[in-house]
């Protein structure tokens, strides 16, 4: 863990701060694309640039823009968490290369503490206890909350260091429109999408008293699908199939992939629907969500769907494709370990709703068939269905990082 002595110069405490909004950055990447991490390479960044016609000379570290001065030789610590695909590919995420190449760039070494789910309350409660942090916390989930951590000298009052150190982050905290990611969308894109103004981040991210507590990832309300089903292609070739599109067709295939022996051809929410947040997967062909529902005009909010005749008629589908061996007989208590172990082992047909690319699930298969795994439509009702469901995300911090009061960088 960190020192216990404070920061004792505003320049020297840039070198946290910049680690603390890169790695935002990072985060906010590799949390939506978690399951596409990058195989750990020996090659390293670039660190050349085009000379004259003599040929090629060396960067002077100090032309990088992420340079800091007085970085080189200090370590920071970081404690965090690596989720399973993660583990698949880096012992530790300082063998990613994002992070060589961070450290190649600012001269700053970060050393990682990961910490399994099951044992973060426990290593948190022996921080807290001891007065002793590591110097960068990810999403902790400190007891009585924010105000509370730094009243106990744990997370650093960054207020102070915003308008020298993070000007750009402090422009996209308090942006209230698109323009702090205005480059990420092409023209096309705004106009399909429909992007609408972003709310401001900063009200969340500040305690009652006025004190910033962290640095925390910034995304839109509203962003494109990453969540949807997949389908085994093979066993739909192998049957004469096509992709279903309809939930008749779904029907034809259920029926087709349980003939093969499959243990669950479809699988299914944990609750037994899929939500809004889920694209509403198969509940969205019947006109309804999962909580309140919004009107045709997407402002006026309707009754609780579980009320509504649609609903029921949903349920009624549910029960009879439950009943005929459609379905994960133990979808109650599938999580995605479990699906995912499933669908490489030839036993899940459809996973009706994920956020794996069907490359990844491709790439960790072993077994004999002809595995193949593709996106599958939303299905409707009929063809000519509009479907009204869309996935969204609430406008609020997330994978936030925190600087503590033990780091003396």
């Amino acid at each position: 863990m960190g020192n216990t002595s404070k920061p004792t110069t505003f320049r020297i405490i840039a070198t946290a701060l910049v680690l603390l909004i890169s790695i935002s950055m990072f985060v906010s990447c590799s949390k939506q694309t978690e399951n596409q991490p990058d195989k750990p390479t020996d090659q390293k960044p670039d660190t050349t640039e085009i000379g004259d016609s003599e040929g090629t000379k060396e960067k002077d570290p100090s032309d990088d823009l992420l340079y800091i001065e007085g970085g080189e030789g200090v370590t920071l610590t970081y404690w965090s968490t690596m989720d399973d695909a993660q583990t698949q590919y880096f012992t530790t995420m300082a063998e990613h290369t994002f992070y060589q190449w961070f450290e190649e760039r600012t001269g700053v070494k970060v050393e990682f503490i990961h910490t399994p789910w099951e044992q973060r309350e426990q290593q948190l409660t022996l921080m807290i206890s001891t007065g002793n942090f590591y110097d960068i916390l990810e999403t902790p989930e400190y007891p009585g909350g924010p105000q509370n951590a730094i009243n106990e000298k744990c997370y650093v009052d960054l207020q102070p260091y915003l308008d020298e150190y993070m000007p750009n982050y402090k422009k996209a905290l308090f942006d209230e429109g698109n323009e702090y990611n205005d480059w990420e969308w092409s023209e096309k894109e705004k106009e399909v999408f429909g992007l609408k103004p972003q709310p401001s981040f900063a009200a969340p991210m500040y305690t009652a008293e006025g004190q910033l507590w962290g640095v925390c990832q910034i995304w839109r309300d509203e962003i494109p699908a990453e969540y949807g089903p997949v389908i085994r292609a093979d066993w739909l070739r192998e049957e004469g199939l096509e992709i279903p599109e309809t939930i008749d067709e779904l029907e034809v295939v259920l029926e087709a992939f349980k003939q093969r022996g499959v243990f669950a051809p479809m699988s299914l929410n944990p609750y037994g629907y899929s939500t809004v947040f889920e694209g509403a997967l198969l509940l969205g062909a019947f006109e309804t969500g999962g909580y309140f529902d919004l009107g045709k005009d997407g402002k006026t909010i309707e009754e609780h769907s579980f009320i509504k005749d649609e609903f029921r008629e949903y349920l009624e589908l549910v029960r009879d494709w439950y009943a005929k061996g459609y379905i994960d007989p133990d979808f109650m208590n599938s999580d995605d370990d479990t699906l995912w172990s499933m669908m490489l082992n030839d036993q899940l047909g459809i996973w009706l709703g994920t956020w794996y690319l069907p490359q990844d699930i491709k790439m960790f298969y072993q077994g004999e068939q002809d595995f193949e795994i593709v996106a599958m439509h939303l299905p409707r009702k009929s063809k000519d269905q509009v479907l009204r469901a869309k996935l969204s995300y609430l406008s609020e911090p997330g994978n936030t990082m925190h600087l503590t009061t033990s780091c003396e960088h």
